[in-house]
């Protein structure tokens, strides 16, 4: 199982979706106990982002446009303070999706 790999990560941030992953994610201890888990594809984690101890946040998050959280979220990547890691690149054609 690919789970087994991803061992006490800070943070997830669920784009996708998968079937019982936030589940697979609590029970495989992905993320550490003081972690985060976001997700914007699944309604798995509920809407109250301290329900999930001992993880300090998880929850379903509706995409808001908030200039000043997106411009933290940027200089800390330029500061290399955030680090994004992208598993693999599907093209943008209806074969890719």
């Amino acid at each position: 199982d690919e789970l087994d790999t991803l061992k006490g990560l800070d943070a997830v941030i669920d784009c996708v979706g998968e079937a019982d992953g936030f589940a697979r994610m609590k029970a495989g201890k992905v993320v550490r106990d003081d972690g985060s888990f976001v997700t914007i594809a699944s309604f798995d984690a509920g809407f109250d982002p301290k329900a999930h101890t001992p993880l300090a946040f998880a929850s379903f998050h509706c995409l808001a446009n908030k200039p000043a959280v997106q411009d933290e979220l940027a200089a800390m990547l330029v500061e290399k303070k955030l680090k994004v890691v992208v598993e693999k690149e599907y093209p943008f054609t209806e074969a890719g999706v």
